[in-house]
């Protein structure tokens, strides 16, 4: 009896491991299918879609991701996002520069000093002084042959400017020797020579020299320094606004002889304090005055 169970457990295991081949995988498959088949319908009813795809095949981000760039309507860019953050921040911050701080207040003294007309009752030229040991003036009236000239006293050179045309930015200059000029120009040489001794009068004096800058850098004489000119000059008698454009590309503006506001051509504007300190004059708060707008802008 112990003989004939074995066998007939034996026959049994036989039947069940001796199957059709394709059968187990057939039920597989048809249990995929009934899967797939629930997640298409759950698809078209708008349940949540299955994914297929292995997670073995997903790649690892071993990166950091980059932030969204600022405006979603521009190609996505991270080098160049990064950038017009880096701007933006720039732009927003109330402090100037590095670089801007060496130019505004800097050593180099590219600014104007002091400026006064001479002589007061019937001005006929516009005095000022960027560098120390030269004599600079903007000959007003019209029977002059040229536009201004810049002395160096110690240099024994005159730039002389013949005109400037401040539409197109090209001005006729030309270098020459002070013996040169003052041949060729001899009035004014001498209209030069005698506001340069009068100027050095009063600074010895310790008097004050016409409107003076808020900001002054320390006096050391130009020597061998580039050459700056006013190229243009334009003043509100009444509201007290005086502007001027040199020629290195700078833009120098006084509010009533007590505020002074510096820029580059295209660059921020700030206010500078008596101790070098630099505070940005913001578009906003320039456009609120009209008449500065109107100043500057009108040719």
């Amino acid at each position: 009896k112990v003989q004939g169970r074995r066998s007939s457990i034996g026959r049994k295991r036989a039947r069940s491991t001796n199957k059709v081949p394709g059968q187990e995988d057939g039920g597989r498959s048809r249990s995929a299918s009934r899967a797939r088949g629930r997640a298409q319908s759950m698809a078209l009813a708008g349940g949540p879609q299955l994914s297929t795809v292995p997670a073995s095949s997903i790649p690892l981000v071993t990166e950091p991701v980059e932030l969204n760039p600022v405006s979603s309507t521009e190609p996505w860019s991270p080098y160049e996002s990064r950038l017009k953050v880096f701007a933006n921040a720039e732009a927003k911050s109330s402090l100037p520069t590095a670089s801007e701080q060496a130019q505004l207040v800097g050593e180099s003294g590219n600014w104007v000093r002091y400026f006064h007309y001479y002589p007061e009752d019937d001005a006929s030229v516009f005095v000022y002084n960027i560098h120390t040991g030269r004599a600079s003036g903007v000959f007003l009236s019209n029977t002059s042959a040229i536009h201004s000239a810049v002395v160096g006293i110690l240099e024994d050179k005159v730039l002389v400017v013949d005109y400037v045309d401040v539409d197109s930015g090209r001005d006729q200059c030309r270098m020459v020797s002070t013996n040169e000029f003052k041949e060729t120009q001899p009035t004014a040489f001498s209209t030069l020579m005698e506001i340069h001794s009068h100027n050095n009068k009063l600074l010895s004096q310790k008097r004050a020299v016409g409107t003076t800058s808020v900001c002054q850098t320390p006096v050391n004489y130009a020597m061998n320094q580039a050459y700056v000119y006013v190229r243009w000059l334009r003043h509100d008698t009444k509201d007290g606004l005086v502007a001027f454009c040199l020629s290195n590309g700078s833009y120098q503006l006084f509010i009533q002889e007590q505020i002074e506001i510096r820029w580059f051509e295209g660059g921020r504007k700030f206010k500078v304090t008596s101790g070098g300190q630099c505070e940005l004059f913001t578009e906003e708060e320039f456009n609120k005055y009209p008449k500065l707008v109107t100043l500057i802008n009108t040719s």
